[in-house]
């Protein structure tokens, strides 16, 4: 079964589970978890966007509990992207290094939600009162290894896209620009001051809106 994107034809992920097709749980996984991903965010920072330093611990201590939902939310997000990305590599065929690469892939984004269950238990202490400088030092550190983790994911997650052809190629790219802009900007500015966890901060946005694109995409060729 094959559908069209844009002119081009593409290995239809929705036929069969263990045979072509994506599973259902993988599918929604993908839509879901950006939606988590975004919503969590929002309630951690009351909505901020960018924030850094002083200015994240306190709006996660001024969120409270609200913050700690949003925390909750979030590692919910980076499971279910988890799921989403095994369930991709399984259907992924092994020519042209394009398993090898989502393996990779998938290995890295467990490690990086591993990472962020830690982020997360620390922002969750800080909602509850625990300011010190220590919290929020740990915070603003992993904070910064953890996007450069991020964003280098996403050059092999590209290139299973890509050689798999398990999204359309013009998405594929995008994935990679974001990926490389994102390393850039992680390593040489890093997460630890403004401008620069302003920039992550988009560009983790716009990675999120692309998912949830693939998403939809994967949803629609079932029909």
């Amino acid at each position: 079964m094959y559908v069209t994107y844009y002119g081009e034809n593409i290995m239809s992920l929705i036929t069969s589970q263990g045979k072509h097709g994506l599973s259902p749980i993988a599918k929604w996984s993908l839509i879901i978890s950006p939606i988590l991903y975004m919503v969590g965010g929002m309630l951690l920072t009351g909505g901020e966007f960018g924030l850094w330093g002083n200015k994240l611990v306190g709006a996660i201590t001024a969120q409270g509990e609200t913050a700690k939902l949003g925390a909750v939310l979030s590692v919910i997000a980076g499971a279910l992207y988890v799921t989403a990305l095994m369930g991709l590599t399984r259907i992924t065929p092994q020519e042209n290094m394009a398993f090898a690469r989502m393996q990779v892939a998938t290995m890295g984004t467990a490690i990086l939600t591993a990472i962020f269950i830690v982020w997360s238990g620390i922002a969750m202490a800080i909602a509850a009162g625990g300011t010190g400088v220590d919290a929020g030092s740990l915070l603003i550190g992993i904070d910064a290894a953890a996007a450069i983790l991020f964003f280098l994911v996403l050059i092999p997650l590209s290139g299973g896209f890509q050689r798999g052809g398990i999204v359309n190629k013009n998405l594929a790219w995008v994935v990679l620009g974001i990926g490389v802009l994102g390393l850039i900007a992680s390593v040489v500015m890093g997460a630890n001051d403004e401008t620069g966890k302003m920039i992550i901060s988009v560009l983790q946005g716009v990675y999120a809106l692309v998912g949830l694109v693939i998403g939809i995409m994967l949803v629609k060729a079932e029909g």
